[in-house]
């Protein structure tokens, strides 16, 4: 206790969530918020599997990040704990510390003095700037003014308490949540489409491959591209041609002549939430005199992979 104190009390409860908290919290959870959202990272969209059970425990990874949270809260609550506000013959001084407590924060107390209350707790107003005992109470009022030389007035009716902080930890929790459910939910369909494109891929393989079955004057000359992305269609093509490399096309002495050609266009559509069904579309764009041998062991193939696709006669 100061000798020469008038007054010196220490807060109660939890600190308050001030802009501060709140920015740092904010650069903490904003962008794991905005990665599991989009799943980004499978991590954050998926779970960490725990134990080596048939059945093992599922825990977001953000969890982790949620821990630091609680780290950084439970030194706020130490830092605020450790708050002592001492008022002395013509100054208020807020002194601090975890480890050892020392002097943050003087106020002079000069001139007019007034005391009001700030979010529900004493306010020394004085010419030379303000002090917010944050934590005190709206109880302690009477005791500030008294310490101050000033008469009591009676405290008044304490303020219904906020629950900024309570309402903050609830939301954070269900945007994690939600977003966790809804980054995993993108993250398997473009898993389910990625097995899709890896299917037909082989079963376009295996249909060239029966066409062009005892023919060495059979070449491919296809190609395959595709687009993906977070929150974006994912498509995959596959452009099946066949060349005989023995003959040449019309007109073109150096261009081998093209027997057959299809195009497999797979193709998962995004939201504007969540992705469609994926489609599989063959097509045929040019003549040529294997096109019905490829279109059907196209068909063949996708049937043995399970693959149900549109073909030209069906559109």
């Amino acid at each position: 206790m100061d000798e020469q104190a008038e007054f010196e009390r220490a807060p109660r409860g939890w600190p308050p969530l001030d802009a501060t908290a709140l920015v740092v919290h904010g650069a903490l959870l904003v962008p794991v918020l905005l990665l599991a959202l989009a799943g980004g990272l499978s991590a954050l969209g998926e779970t960490i599997r725990v134990g080596a059970s048939p059945w093992p425990l599922g825990l977001p990874v953000w969890l982790g990040l949620l821990g630091v949270v609680a780290a950084i809260e439970v030194l706020r609550v130490a830092s605020f704990r450790s708050t002592v506000y001492v008022i002395s013959p013509g100054r208020a001084r807020v002194r601090r510390g975890i480890v050892s407590v020392r002097t943050v924060l003087e106020l002079p107390l000069a001139g007019d003095v007034r005391v009001t209350l700030d979010d529900g707790d004493p306010c020394i107003d004085a010419e030379t700037g303000s002090l917010t005992l944050k934590g005190l109470g709206a109880a302690e009022l009477d005791a500030v003014r008294l310490a101050l030389g000033l008469p009591a007035e009676g405290a008044p009716p304490a303020p219904a308490r906020r629950r900024r902080g309570l309402v903050a930890v609830v939301t954070a929790l269900a945007l994690l949540a939600g977003a966790q459910a809804f980054g995993a939910v993108g993250n398997r369909a473009r898993a389910r489409f990625q097995a899709l494109e890896l299917a037909v891929g082989g079963a376009v393989a295996t249909a060239e491959g029966r066409v062009m079955q005892g023919r060495s004057d059979l070449h491919r000359g296809g190609s395959r591209s595709g687009i993906g992305g977070i929150l974006t269609d994912q498509r995959a093509e596959f452009r099946s041609v066949l060349h005989d490399v023995s003959r040449r096309e019309p007109g073109q002495p150096r261009q081998p002549l093209t027997v057959a050609t299809a195009s497999v266009d797979c193709r998962m559509p995004w939201g504007p939430l969540v992705y469609g069904e994926p489609r599989v579309v063959v097509t045929q764009d040019r003549p040529g005199e294997a096109n019905e041998e490829l279109l059907r062991e196209l068909r063949a193939a996708f049937a043995a992979a399970g693959i149900e696709a549109t073909w030209p006669a069906e559109r």
